[in-house]
């Protein structure tokens, strides 16, 4: 089982690397808040994520995942740290 804390930190180095800028796990960085943040960027993000924690989204989740929050959120409930 991964540790929260990891989850956090693991999100946001993906994010920083998806969205070309830096981002710190206590961010809470949304999709209206940057610029970078487009409809591609955002496929982008979902199968990174995906890839990154052995997971998949169920696809109702998709268009809940706007913010790095919501990510962390999803994440811990499909690996089970929820």
């Amino acid at each position: 089982m991964i540790a929260m804390q990891e989850i956090d930190n693991i999100v946001a180095e993906v994010m920083s690397r998806v969205l070309g800028r830096p981002v710190s796990p206590d961010d809470n960085l949304a999709m209206t808040a940057c610029e970078a943040w487009d409809s591609l960027k955002h496929i982008e993000l979902i199968v990174m994520m995906e890839e990154r924690f052995d997971i998949c989204f169920d696809a109702a989740s998709l268009p809940e995942l706007t913010s790095q929050d919501t990510f962390v959120e999803h994440i811990r409930k499909l690996i089970g740290n929820a």
